[in-house]
């Protein structure tokens, strides 16, 4: 099976087009939460992924439109976003979001969840040894994670201290080394934070157990106009030409 793996895609409609036409024909993709907040089209974002081809998590924007979480615990900013989105749903994008599972196992060996396996709404796992303590005590093989938007691969080789693999767009990463476990984050489709403005995504291969790392750019400027018009925070807007 040919899986695309996309996340944080944050109402940017625009993006996660682009990669949509992209993936093209695969044949299934799992998103890893956040399909709302920061950007200007929930609606549509939502409208997307509503179908049988996808398999989504929830993630803390999700939960935050949906009241479900701590307001606290959002900057002033993401949390005007997040009251701007919920304003432009009608209660048939609430309650596919209320639907949604904070993880899930679609694939024997494989997970998925928007933060981390300890703690599936706020972590952010960046760190070597972070991914060393989740990857000691999870039974799955693979673990895909979002909420970061940084692209990254962790790899714990049996009893070894899991570390950083390399990652290079185009290139494939052969996920079948035994006794091995992996941590990925596949980037964010509508905000990335790595210096990169271009959306990112994976694309996994179950049959041969490989892994590629894809961007694709889009119309940056059509996204930020949109989120002018909606009157989402400046600093929201500029973040996105610079992929920060």
């Amino acid at each position: 099976m040919i899986v695309g793996v996309i996340s944080d895609i944050h109402s940017n409609m625009e993006a996660l087009r682009n990669v949509l036409e992209k993936l093209g024909e695969v044949e299934k993709i799992w998103c890893l939460g956040d399909i709302v907040g920061y950007g200007p089209e929930p609606a549509r974002c939502i409208d997307m992924v509503n179908s049988p081809r996808f398999e989504c998590i929830v993630g803390n924007h999700d939960l935050c439109i949906l009241q479900e979480i701590d307001f606290g615990s959002f900057n002033l900013d993401a949390l005007r976003a997040c009251l701007i989105n919920k304003n432009k749903l009608d209660e048939k994008h609430l309650s596919f979001l209320r639907s949604l599972p904070r993880t899930t196992e679609p694939f024997p060996g494989i997970a998925l969840v928007h933060g981390s396996p300890r703690d599936d709404v706020w972590e952010y796992v960046i760190s070597s040894w972070q991914a060393n303590e989740i990857l000691s005590k999870t039974k799955s093989v693979i673990t895909f994670v979002g909420h970061s938007h940084i692209p990254l691969i962790f790899m714990k080789p049996g009893s070894a201290a899991a570390r950083i693999a390399p990652l290079f767009e185009e290139v494939t990463i052969d996920l079948s080394r035994e006794n091995t476990k992996y941590l990925i984050n596949p980037g964010s489709v509508g905000q990335p934070r790595d210096g990169d403005p271009r959306a990112s995504y994976m694309v996994l291969n179950t049959r041969e157990f490989t892994l590629t790392y894809h961007r694709v750019e889009y119309p940056v400027e059509t996204t930020q106009e949109k989120m002018r018009q909606e009157g989402l925070p400046q600093s929201l807007i500029n973040r996105l030409a610079y992929g920060v």
